[in-house]
């Protein structure tokens, strides 16, 4: 499974449209069980060291978050819809 993980890592670059899990947490480092959305965005920062890669992405409501490769995946079809219903339903 790390094998794959890292291999997935590649395959984002800068300018690559992902989604991002972003926790809802008031405090850097909460370890507490906390609520989480997947927003998406577009890869503008990468940096690669052995064993993470982290990401600055820029989300579409023009925030921006740096984030953990686990958090974040490339962005689907599966995921647009989804979001799209999201904001149909609010």
């Amino acid at each position: 499974m790390l094998g794959f993980m890292k291999l997935t890592d590649h395959l984002i670059g800068i300018g690559n449209r992902v989604s991002v899990r972003c926790r809802q947490s008031s405090r850097p480092g909460d370890t507490r069980v906390c609520a989480a959305a997947w927003l998406g965005g577009q890869v503008i920062g990468r940096e690669a060291k052995p064993g993470a890669t982290r990401y600055v992405v820029q989300l579409d409501d023009d925030r921006r978050v740096v984030a953990e490769g686990v958090d974040v995946r490339r962005f689907t079809l599966a995921f647009e819809l989804y979001e799209t219903l999201e904001k149909m339903a609010s």
